[in-house]
C-alpha cells in the first residue's frame, strides 16, 4: 500500500506549526498560526473543533484575528468591516462566537455558522459588549460596560450576561445586586462560571440555577473561571508567587495545569472529554495549546531496529534508527498515525523524525501494515544510561499514542569498580 508523496508534503507543511510535549497528566501540543508570532487558543468543541485568535504583529500594533481550527486546517476569521477579531467560544453544532472592533473602536459580539457572521444586538444601555461564551442551546453569555442605575455605586460599569433567543437576562446576584457576574462560561445544563465583583474585591465564581458559589485557592489571588463542561470541570487561571498558572476545578480538587518549560500558563477552555485549550508565553512569546488527558493515551507497540533482534544503538553515531509502529487489529498505524506528530528517543519528546516509509511493512509477519519511520541518532538524546527508546506520536483524530521497546547503547563499557 504506497502513501501518495503529495499528500505527505502537504500535511508536513501544516504540522510543521505543532509541538507534542507530554508533562503533568497531559498530552500537550503548541499551537502556532502559521506565521503569527501571538496565538491564543480560547475554545474547543467535543469534535475537537478549536477557536481562538492570533496576530502576526507580535511586539508591534496589536491587529487580532480569529481563527478556527479543524485537524490540521487553519481558517482565519474576520468579522465583516472590523478592524479585531476575537475567536472565543464555540458549541458542538460548530457555532462560533466571540468579540469584534469596529473602526470606532467600539466592541460588540457576533456568531458565526458556516460562513454567515451576525452581530449579536447589544444589551440597550450598553456601550461596549463582550461575548465568550455559547452552549448547545444557543446560549449566549458575556458582559458588557455601560450604565445601570439600579447597581450601587462602586460595583457599576460591567455587567455579565446570558442571551438566549434575544431575550437578556442579567447576571445579578441577589436580584437587586450586591455581586455582579462577569459571565465567561457557560455549559448544557446552565451553569455559568466567570469573575465576581463586590465590596471585598473579585472572585472566582459558578452560578448554578439560583445558587452562587465562590472557589478560593489560598495562597491564590487573581482567579479567573474562563469555562466548564458538562461534567461540572472548571477551567481558568491564577496568579502567586510563582506567577500565573491554568487550572481545573473538579469536585473540590485542585489540579494546576502548567505548559513545560513556560514562564506563564492559561487554560481557556474545555470540552466534555477534558481535552482543555489555552495560551502559554516563553522565551519565544505568546502561543496557543490543546491539551489531551493521559488517561487517554492509547499503548501501542513498537519494534526499534526491525530484523535485529538485540536493538543496539551507537549513540555517537550520525546515522539512522529504524523504527516499526506496529499495527493491531484496532489500531492502523500506516493509515492513522499524523507523521509530523512522532517523536523518538531518551525522553519521547525529541524531534528527531527524518522520514517514514511511503509504504506500509509487516515487519512482525502478523498481516497488518505497520508504519516504519526513520530517525536521526544525533538528535534522539540517548546516553550510556538508557535502556529504553520511546516513541510519542498522534493519529488525525487527535488520540496520543506512545510505545517504548529495550534497547542496548554502544560503546559503552561497565563503570570500573
Amino acid at each position: 500500500m504506497k502513501r501518495a508523496s503529495a499528500v505527505m508534503i502537504g500535511v508536513a507543511l501544516v504540522f510543521a506549526l505543532f509541538s507534542v510535549v507530554r508533562a503533568a497528566g497531559f498530552t500537550f501540543t503548541a499551537l502556532d498560526y502559521p506565521g503569527a508570532g501571538h496565538t491564543e487558543a480560547w475554545g474547543i468543541n467535543n469534535s475537537g473543533l478549536i477557536v481562538g485568535y492570533y496576530d502576526q504583529n507580535a511586539g508591534q500594533d496589536f491587529e487580532p484575528h480569529g481563527f478556527l481550527l479543524k485537524g490540521a486546517v487553519w481558517r482565519s476569521l474576520d468579522y465583516p468591516g472590523a478592524i479585531w477579531t476575537f475567536g472565543l467560544g464555540i458549541n458542538d453544532q460548530g457555532t462560533v462566537v466571540g468579540t469584534y472592533v469596529s473602526p470606532g473602536g467600539v466592541a460588540f459580539g457576533y456568531s458565526l455558522t458556516g460562513t454567515t457572521y451576525k452581530n449579536i444586538a447589544s444589551y440597550p444601555t450598553a456601550t461596549e459588549t463582550y461575548v465568550y461564551s455559547i452552549n448547545n442551546s444557543g446560549t449566549v453569555v458575556g458582559w458588557f460596560s455601560g450604565f445601570r442605575p439600579d447597581v450601587p455605586q462602586g460595583l457599576g460599569g460591567y455587567y455579565g450576561f446570558s442571551l438566549t433567543g434575544g431575550v437578556y437576562t442579567m447576571l445579578d446576584y441577589p436580584d437587586s445586586p450586591g455581586i455582579v457576574i462577569n459571565a465567561l462560561g457557560i455549559n448544557d445544563g446552565g451553569m455559568i462560571v466567570g469573575q465576581c465583583l463586590d465590596f471585598d474585591g473579585t472572585h472566582c465564581c459558578s452560578l448554578t440555577g439560583g445558587a452562587l458559589a465562590f472557589h478560593e485557592l489560598p495562597g491564590a489571588h487573581a482567579i479567573v473561571a474562563w469555562d466548564v463542561n458538562q461534567p461540572g470541570t472548571i477551567v481558568g487561571e491564577y496568579t502567586d508567587a510563582a506567577g500565573t498558572h491554568g487550572f481545573a476545578l473538579s469536585g473540590g480538587t485542585w489540579t494546576t495545569i502548567d505548559y513545560p518549560g513556560a514562564s506563564q500558563t492559561v487554560v481557556h477552555g474545555i470540552n466534555d472529554t477534558g481535552s482543555i485549550v489555552g495560551s502559554y508565553v516563553d522565551s519565544t512569546g505568546i502561543h496557543g495549546f490543546l491539551a489531551i488527558p493521559v488517561s487517554d493515551l492509547l499503548s501501542v507497540s513498537i519494534d526499534i531496529r526491525p530484523w535485529s533482534k538485540k536493538n543496539m544503538i551507537d549513540y555517537r553515531s550520525y546515522g539512522l534508527i529504524p523504527v516499526a509502529i506496529l499495527s493491531s487489529r484496532t489500531f492502523d498505524a500506516f493509515q492513522t498515525a499524523n507523521l509530523d506528530r512522532i517523536t523518538f528517543g531518551h525522553t519521547g519528546n525529541e524531534n528527531s523524525m527524518a522520514f517514514c516509509s511511503p509504504w506500509d511493512w509487516d515487519v512482525n509477519d502478523d498481516g497488518y501494515g505497520d508504519l516504519l519511520c526513520f530517525f536521526r541518532t544525533s538528535a534522539a538524546g540517548f546516553t550510556c544510561s538508557d535502556t529504553e527508546g520511546t516513541l510519542k506520536g498522534m493519529t488525525d483524530n487527535g488520540t496520543a499514542f506512545e510505545g517504548k521497546e529495550t534497547i542496548a547503547i554502544v560503546p559503552c563499557r561497565a563503570a570500573s569498580r
